[in-house]
């Protein structure tokens, strides 16, 4: 990048170390204040990462979601400090689903780094909208779980004066991958839940959203499938919810019953 200006052939080399899903050298072109925005969320930005580290935890999910994600037929152009790249991107998701969308990235560079990706999808509505799938989860997961679990419980935590320091041993000592399942949309990581069975139980003992993509029916959903899992294996499911939790209602709201309460949770069962 010599002269610290932007050029064609920077474009093209992002979209090379894309191609061959190598993150460390994507991430050689940011800067460490970067910004990612995500087509996919509530706001008009779709879905905001800050930070060189969670810019790269929310590509990282891109090559997750879509083990064979490829940026093809693309165009570049400069115009100052900004470079644009059409490309059309094509894969099979993890759930099996084929994708196949035109799409382009604005960069924003300053001092030849990369201080903003801005990503825009193109919308295709001749299928029905894609349903949330769960995937096995895996060690190197744990940053995402956490970051979600202490983003959903920040409140709770305060509200209730528990201490932090111990939150995150806790945290640490009950997430399991081999019960956790990370729920995605259309490729992209969303969620995560933990559960495991034992007896004739089903137990629900986590599940979060992450918090730009709240209130869209995916905790619904997900809960729904456990249902039918539950329902399919001949077991109850069961699960406590902390008091102030505004889970609570959609817990109700899906024929949960409450069977007992501590101090802190109520501890509810659907048969």
């Amino acid at each position: 990048m010599a002269g610290n200006e932007p050029t064609i052939a920077t474009l093209k080399a992002i979209l090379a170390a894309f191609n061959a899903h190598d993150l460390d050298a994507v991430m050689r072109f940011f800067a460490e204040d970067c910004v990612l925005e995500m087509p996919r969320g509530p706001d008009p930005w779709g879905s905001r990462f800050v930070g060189f580290s969670a810019v790269k935890e929310g590509l990282r999910s891109r090559f997750v979601g879509i083990p064979d994600v490829h940026y093809g037929d693309d165009a570049h152009l400069i115009c100052g400090n900004v470079g644009v790249t059409r490309w059309t991107l094509s894969g099979t998701s993890i759930s099996g689903e084929r994708i196949e969308v035109n799409g382009c990235d604005f960069y924003t560079f300053d001092d030849g780094k990369v201080v903003k990706k801005d990503s825009y999808w193109k919308i295709r509505q001749e299928h029905p909208a894609a349903r949330t799938t769960l995937r096995s989860a895996h060690a190197e997961d744990f940053d995402y779980c956490a970051r979600l679990y202490f983003e959903g419980m920040e409140n709770i935590i305060k509200e209730m004066k528990l201490s932090m320091e111990a939150q995150v041993g806790s945290f640490r000592q009950r997430w399991d991958p081999m019960q956790v399942r990370i729920i995605t949309l259309e490729g992209e990581d969303v969620g995560w839940l933990q559960s495991f069975v034992k007896g004739d139980t089903l137990f629900l003992g986590q599940l979060f959203v992450d918090t730009a993509l709240r209130r869209q029916g995916i905790g619904t959903e997900v809960v729904k499938g456990l249902i039918g899992e539950a329902t399919t294996a001949g077991q109850a499911l069961r699960l406590g919810v902390v008091k102030t939790n505004p889970a609570l209602r959609l817990y109700e709201r899906l024929g949960f019953r409450t069977t007992h309460q501590d101090e802190r949770k109520f501890y509810m069962r659907r048969d």
